[in-house]
């Protein structure tokens, strides 16, 4: 027995048919994302920290546009690309795309793929200061993110008034995990934020990074389930050219310490080993700095054993440093407020920020400081 799928045809845009399209043109200055002054320094550090730990994929993505070829485009389209800002969101080229979309385009929903909740927070407070994208009675601007709660996410699947135009802003959540049904129209920006591992400092980071192919693809074909759709690629067709085929595994992605516990709990010997066998095996360096940081805790011994706290860490569903807290805490009777800073530790943040409740909900959370 087979069944089989089908979507309708989608037609890509890429940033140089955009603002062939559009006629907007990129300066230095229009590419400043603008976060609010409460945010910009927490943005800045990212910003720092991300071009520090660019990986070599990011920066072969990148310096494609300096070799790109544009002479088939006007001379306007070839000098926004020549300041084209690869580590922008683009906030108001979305704003620009949305615009057109609404006075130029069809009936249907515009689903907008954003990096993180910072980012779907703060675009959405400058498109509500917008005359046509924050006027109620033409759009209907909406959010998707694994942090809503389930009552606000029901609203993105309902069918807006006659006259309404549906936007919704989603993480990569609504590549895979949800569908909504009268999508017509998708944006792009081609970032999403994963966890990444940096070896030379031994510290994971949860930063933007360059999204595949496959994914690329799955975000196009968001916009054709129910009728033929758009996609508009806020990136050159260069950088796609250049995008990975398929996101990297998380081997290569996440701390390898409480997979090297693994190993030694099923005796499958030498854990540098075992892992060069890896169909991608994760840089030397990452496995080192894993076995020196279970050896500096405690969970193997110098012949790269596992000691006795080792085989308990081995069997607790949490970090190996979260693990000892919980042994130790156990140990010296103080488990109780140990378990609490664990939870805080293991989790992402526990409040809930509705975007229409989102001055009274900061209040609250800031009565708990």
């Amino acid at each position: 027995m087979a069944t089989y799928g089908f979507t309708y045809p989608v037609r890509a845009h890429f940033l140089e048919n955009l603002l062939e399209i559009t006629g907007y043109r990129l300066t230095p200055y229009n590419q400043i994302d603008d976060y609010g002054q409460e945010k910009t320094w927490k943005m800045q550090k990212q910003a720092q920290a991300f071009k520090k730990r660019k990986s070599q994929i990011a920066s072969s993505v990148e310096d494609v546009v300096e070799v790109a070829d544009y002479k088939g485009y006007s001379s306007h389209t070839r000098e926004s690309l020549s300041c084209w800002n690869p580590d922008s969101i683009g906030f108001n080229l979305i704003e620009h795309v949305l615009c057109h979309i609404i006075k130029k385009e069809r009936p249907g929903a515009v689903l907008v793929f954003m990096t993180g909740w910072d980012d779907i927070n703060s675009l959405k407070d400058q498109l509500q200061a917008h005359p046509i994208l924050g006027d109620p009675r033409r759009v209907l601007l909406l959010a998707c993110h694994g942090s809503m709660a389930s009552s606000e996410q029901r609203l993105i699947f309902d069918k807006p008034e006659d006259g309404v135009r549906k936007i919704v802003l989603a993480t990569n959540m609504a590549e895979t995990s949800i569908t909504i049904n009268d999508v017509v129209f998708v944006v792009d920006c081609g970032k999403a934020k994963e966890t990444s591992y940096d070896a030379l400092n031994n510290t994971p980071c949860l930063l933007p990074s360059w999204i595949s192919k496959a994914a690329a693809r799955q975000r196009r074909g968001r916009a054709g389930r129910v009728q033929p759709g758009e996609c508009y690629h806020l990136y050159p067709r260069s950088v796609y050219d250049a995008f990975a085929d398929y996101q990297l595994p998380e081997l290569l992605r996440t701390p390898l310490q409480s997979l090297c516990l693994q190993i030694k709990s099923l005796q499958l010997g030498s854990i540098s080993e075992f892992l060069s066998r890896a169909l991608q095996p994760p840089e030397p360096l990452s496995v080192q700095n894993a076995v020196d940081y279970l050896k500096v805790i405690g969970a193997l011994d110098e012949h790269e054993n596992l000691t006795v706290l080792g085989r308990h860490l081995s069997v607790l569903p949490v970090e190996p440093k979260l693990g000892k807290m919980l042994i130790l805490g156990t140990i010296f009777n103080c488990l109780d407020p140990i378990m609490t800073v664990v939870a805080g530790l293991s989790v992402r943040d526990p409040f809930l920020i509705p975007f229409d409740k989102k001055d009274v909900s900061l209040q609250y959370i800031s009565s708990f400081a």
